[in-house]
């Protein structure tokens, strides 16, 4: 058992892509066997406009502009030149076929990139992969899974440049963001938020870098004052908690800006301690 558990977290990726692959099969096949692969119209609406692009009365790119968004479309063409694929929806699920197996496998990096244990990725993939909703639509010319898919990798990529701070992941994170707005109108809500995001964290690091260059000053200021025996009351390594951050009780909670009357308390007892050991008063 153990060496099974072993070789698993060696080859992990490979063995739940694989199990992801055969369960999209076996569903795939359910659906089309019993006629269900495109009981929705707009699945056949999306297979048609991908049809027209290479065949019709005035086939071309410009058969792809209408209401949906165009990337399922285009991604289509390869394909839906094929009749079996254009009648039997395979053009279309084929699509949604590989975003299922690959959204299961960012979920599962996903969570490994937060510190989530093997157990935890894969009830995360689990929950994803066990969804009737999902099963479905991955069988189909829908659009949904294909949508998952960039949001989840477009999501996966910013996590990571928000914990490193590494560019290429923001622009691998800003391009499967775009390829969600090729897709349907709800990647347009996530370029919006991470937007939003992108700002605040540079915003929040332009601040804590202020205050890391503030802390510098003050602790060359004390180092300079020590060693040419200038008297000095130093309350700022006494206001420190064990982590390097300032003790909240000391700041006034009222207008986190004056002292409270435990930091009042402080800095007289400094103030005092300064005074007497370098005999200022004599």
């Amino acid at each position: 058992m153990t060496r099974l558990i072993n070789l698993f977290k060696k080859h992990d990726l490979l063995v739940i892509g694989i199990i992801l692959f055969d369960i999209s099969v076996f569903c795939f096949k359910i659906y089309f066997d019993n006629g269900l692969g495109l009981g929705y119209n707009d699945a056949r609406s999306h297979l048609d406009i991908g049809r027209r692009v290479v065949e019709g009365l005035k086939p071309g790119l410009a058969q792809i502009g209408s209401v949906w968004l165009p990337l399922p479309h285009v991604l289509m063409i390869f394909t839906i030149w094929n009749d079996f694929m254009w009648h039997s929806g395979l053009s279309g699920a084929i699509i949604s076929m590989i975003s299922f197996v690959g959204t299961g496998l960012l979920i599962y990096k996903f969570l490994q990139t937060l510190k989530v244990g093997y157990f935890g990725r894969i009830v995360g993939v689990f929950v994803f992969a066990a969804n009737l909703n999902i099963l479905y639509l991955q069988s189909t010319a829908m659009t949904e899974l294909l949508l998952l898919f960039t949001m989840t990798f477009g999501a996966y990529e910013f996590l990571k440049w928000y914990k490193s701070d590494n560019i290429l992941s923001l622009v691998k994170a800003a391009f499967w963001i775009m390829l969600s707005t090729l897709v349907r109108y709800d990647g347009w809500f996530l370029f919006a938020w991470t937007t939003g995001l992108v700002f605040l964290k540079i915003f929040l690091d332009k601040r804590k870098r202020g205050i890391s260059l503030l802390k510098k000053y003050i602790e060359t200021a004390i180092k300079f004052a020590r060693s040419e025996h200038i008297p000095l009351a130093d309350a700022y390594h006494a206001s420190l908690d064990n982590s390097g951050n300032g003790k909240l009780a000391l700041i006034n909670s009222g207008d986190h800006i004056h002292y409270s009357d435990s930091g009042r308390a402080l800095m007289g007892s400094k103030i005092a301690q300064a005074m007497i050991v370098n005999k200022l008063l004599e």
